[in-house]
């Protein structure tokens, strides 16, 4: 029974194999041995993604200089046990929590994100958890 089921299962994987090789070859997409478009596709170069940007009749959407968020105040020390806690902080920063560890991704506490403290996106909410109140690291 046990050859039975070896067999049946290499025939399976030989004929998975085999059936891809097959359909591969025969697309449109397929020539010289690789994936190729079938539609012409017209590269940009940088200037004209930029003019682009700059000429735009499509309106933008007025950036606000407030948004309210909720603040944390309490994260917890760790979490040793159960789901891990995922907590978001601002930008890309987020506190998570899981098995004993406190992981902080891409902290980023300033009131700009850039290297100058006078350029660069204005924070629109203040962070999820203040700086003063996260657990050790």
């Amino acid at each position: 029974m046990k050859q039975l089921v070896l067999l049946l299962a290499a025939m399976l994987l030989v004929s998975c194999g085999t059936a891809g090789i097959d359909q591969k070859e025969r697309s449109e997409h397929y020539k010289d041995g690789v994936f190729q478009n079938v539609n012409p596709v017209k590269m940009h170069s940088f200037w004209e993604i930029a003019w682009a940007g700059l000429t735009s009749d499509t309106p933008r959407a007025e950036w606000p200089e407030q948004v309210d968020a909720a603040d944390d105040k309490s994260p917890l020390e760790n979490v040793d046990h159960g789901p891990a806690r995922i907590t978001f902080i601002n930008h890309a920063s987020f506190l998570i929590q899981t098995g004993g560890f406190n992981i902080l991704t891409d902290p980023v506490f300033s009131q700009r994100t850039s290297p100058l403290s006078f350029i660069g996106p204005k924070r629109i909410h203040k962070p999820g958890i203040a700086l003063e109140n996260l657990p050790p690291i």
